[in-house]
């Protein structure tokens, strides 16, 4: 054991000392075993051919690198990276065997609303409404002519009070007597349209 103390203790050596001054002439208590060997394993001199990393366990080095700087750059780095990959991929093509498909692959068809008969002015009031493309309500002869006509549609005939929602297929899926209100014939061919 060494009986001199590097230059770096003195100053631990002088406090320790000034704070084990007796009191009243009484013998200073001894030092606590554990205190002894925590200052001694503290103070110690390491060898130099190990390093001070070696001494630690993986525990140890896993906390030292999570408080160093070195780990606020890691983990910057990992989210520039992560940010900046799928940019400079491009666009993502979604095969066609997916919840979305092939982008535009379904395009919306157009329900044509058909008015039978001569109706001009329950025809601009629907259009007056601003709930449908003017270009979408047009007038028909007969009933007869709606069937040749491709596509979703909404027949309003007005002669027998209906209002009828057929699908592109040409099957009937919604049938509703006109409103007595002509203020809510709109609501009611914008209801037989959803049902398509």
């Amino acid at each position: 054991m060494q009986l001199e103390l590097p230059d770096r203790l003195h100053a631990t050596r002088d406090l320790l000392m000034r704070s084990l001054i007796p009191q009243s002439g009484e013998p200073a208590p001894s030092m606590p075993a554990s205190l002894a060997l925590d200052l001694a394993d503290r103070f110690a001199p390491r060898s130099p051919l190990v390093p001070v990393s070696a001494t630690l366990s993986w525990l140890q080095r896993a906390r030292h690198f999570l408080a160093s700087p070195a780990f606020g750059a890691v983990a910057a780095a990992v989210v520039l990276l992560g940010a900046a990959l799928p940019l400079l991929q491009g666009p993502v093509s979604l095969p066609k065997d997916s919840l979305r498909g092939a982008a535009g692959e379904v395009a919306a068809e157009t329900v044509r609303i058909l008015f039978i008969g001569d109706h001009p002015a329950a025809r601009e009031a629907v259009v007056a409404s601003g709930m449908f493309e003017p270009d979408a309500i047009s007038s028909i002869a007969r009933d007869t002519d709606a069937e040749a006509l491709p596509g979703p549609k909404v027949l309003v005939d007005l002669a027998t009070s209906t209002i009828t929602a057929i699908d592109r297929d040409g099957a009937t899926i919604h049938r509703v007597a006109v409103p007595s209100s002509a203020a809510n014939l709109a609501d009611a061919i914008a209801f037989a349209v959803s049902t398509l």
